[in-house]
């Protein structure tokens, strides 16, 4: 399975900010945005 960068970039973000919306605001992202790539990754493992 590949993980592209992004991905890696939204598990950091989720990790250092403990939440979707702080998260997402970090990345200039929604938090539907985040969600839907996180769900991606949940289908690909």
């Amino acid at each position: 399975m590949r993980v592209n960068f992004d991905v890696l970039m939204i598990l950091d973000a989720l990790d250092r900010h403990g939440s979707f919306a702080t998260a997402a605001e970090s990345l200039y992202k929604t938090p539907a945005a985040l969600s839907y790539m996180i769900q991606k990754l949940g289908g690909a493992i």
